[in-house]
């Protein structure tokens, strides 16, 4: 099932600009790697970011952009709140 985004925010410069449009598609979960950039449903929301680290049924989280930190970076989160990888920018 593909998704369509639009990026919210700087934590991904360079990599993705505040504006930018995303596809995304679902896939099973035990295909997620490390440096995948994916979307994770929140209570806020939905978020893109970089899968920093995976253990059987958390990810952790990373941001691009260095200089701002997401709430979300370092926290587990359950692997049900992915909704898929990003797979193209337009």
């Amino acid at each position: 099932m593909l998704g369509r985004f639009i990026v919210d925010g700087d934590s991904m410069l360079p990599t993705f600009r505040s504006g930018d449009h995303v596809i995304s598609i679902r896939i099973p979960t035990w295909i997620l790697r490390t440096g995948m950039i994916i979307v994770v449903s929140t209570n806020t929301g939905m978020i893109i970011k970089r899968v920093a680290s995976i253990d059987r049924e958390h990810i952790t989280l990373i941001s691009d952009n260095k200089d701002t930190q997401s709430r979300y970076c370092g926290t587990p989160i359950s692997k049900s709140a992915v909704m898929g990888i990003v797979i193209y920018r337009y």
